[in-house]
């Protein structure tokens, strides 16, 4: 076995040890401080640990409260519910009714203790049946919270819990005479462990239940197993580098960089990966060498407006092949649908791409060992299969995930 296939075994054995080990991890949470004495005869101040038990209560994880005066910051990790902004109007559900008027209540989602945005909400008198409450504003500066919110420990702690995600998988090929329509499907149950702030370790198996295609793959056969670190720098800027093996029968390291406007209409960045092939049949694991450089640079534009989102990339794809490609997104709620085009120097391409979100809505409560379905299943179609130009592998990086949290109203 080479030095690429010890790593990754090592990884394997990793992720074993942290499923049986975890339930012994984040069980004790730390107390959170209390409030200062009121400032003001019409403000109602809470207490700091009793906004921390509403949250956890809920399901909310990684949560810490600062009150700074009239201003009331809380950071949160969304654990229970599949779309980010439901998770978003819950929280500040929750938390306005403990307010008096005149206070502000700023809340700051993060992902694995990372802060993505700030949403600030303004109690005032107000109808008791609106729903849901709505934001004064959203940005993605950070940079004038309560120094002591990010420092502050976290009630309910994410690290050391073991989450079971079950994705759902489908491959299909179109158009040979013989057989037109060839597909499989299966089921890939995936092990995730957030160890520590932006670093997560998982593993992944894909279990093929009906098979079409003659590919030679085993039916039972490793899938993405990673190890992702992710940092926030200074202005809306993020950086994640992720290791294992990925889609497409790739493995090897991969470096995201990503930069956003403070209201997220546009971002820019680059993406560079290292791999090499891998393979596995016949209960035998198979690598190349990782001699495969990808380098793209990419940039995003959004429309609120109308929910739509322009995606560019150009630079050197997978098998040294030179292009560019657009795509064009349109979100419906928490379903999307696209399109993309793809120019390179091995010819011209497009095709169509949607994103189903998934049951459950509204997942079980954070716990050392939990099963749940992913939050959504993705598929694209080449409209040329044989056009290999501006293909890509997905290292399911952490800045993937971020880049969805982006369709806040901002």
């Amino acid at each position: 076995m080479t030095v690429a296939g010890r790593l990754l075994l090592v990884l394997c054995i990793l992720v074993a040890h942290l499923l049986t080990a975890s339930a012994a991890c984040g069980q004790a949470d730390p107390p959170a401080r209390r409030a200062q004495p009121s400032v003001g005869a019409e403000m109602v101040v809470p207490v700091e640990d009793e906004l921390v038990r509403i949250l956890t209560g809920d399901g909310f994880a990684n949560v810490a409260v600062v009150i700074d005066g009239r201003r009331v910051a809380v950071t949160y990790e969304n654990a229970r519910y599949r779309d980010p902004r439901r998770a978003l109007a819950r929280a500040a559900e929750l938390l306005l009714p403990r307010l008096g008027v005149g206070q502000e209540l700023v809340l700051v989602p993060s992902v694995t203790a990372i802060p993505i945005i700030s949403a600030r909400f303004s109690v005032t008198e107000r109808p008791a049946d609106e729903s849901p409450p709505q934001p004064i504003g959203v940005s993605l500066d950070v940079s004038d919270l309560p120094p002591d919110l990010l420092k502050r420990p976290r009630a309910s702690s994410q690290f050391g819990r073991v989450d079971v995600v079950v994705h759902p998988w489908f491959e299909a090929s179109f158009g040979n005479y013989d057989n037109p329509i060839a597909s499989r499907t299966g089921i890939a149950p995936e092990v995730r462990v957030a160890i520590r702030r932006g670093l997560v370790v998982s593993g992944q198996a894909l279990f093929t239940i009906q098979d079409d295609l003659p590919t030679g793959e085993s039916r039972v056969r490793p899938g993405m197993i990673t190890v992702n670190q992710t940092a926030r720098l200074p202005r809306s800027t993020f950086v994640s580098a992720t290791a294992g093996t990925f889609t497409g029968n790739r493995y090897g390291v991969d470096l995201e960089l990503a930069t956003y406007s403070q209201n997220g209409i546009w971002s820019l960045g680059a993406e560079l990966g290292l791999t090499g092939e891998t393979s596995y049949d016949s209960q035998r694991w198979s690598f190349s060498r990782v001699n495969a450089p990808t380098a793209l640079v990419t940039a995003a534009a959004r429309v609120p407006r109308y929910a739509v989102t322009l995606h560019g990339a150009a630079g050197v794809f997978l098998a040294d092949r030179r292009g560019a490609r657009v795509d064009i997104t349109r979100r419906f709620g928490e379903f999307e649908l696209g399109w993309f085009g793809v120019a390179s120097d091995r010819g011209a391409n497009g095709g169509a791409m949607l994103r189903v979100p998934l049951p459950q809505r509204q997942y079980g409560k954070p716990a050392p060992l939990r099963i749940r379905t992913a939050e959504s299943f993705p598929w694209q179609y080449r409209y040329n299969g044989f056009v290999t130009g501006g293909k890509a592998f997905i290292s399911r990086g952490m800045l993937t995930e971020l880049d969805g949290l982006m369709n806040y109203k901002l």
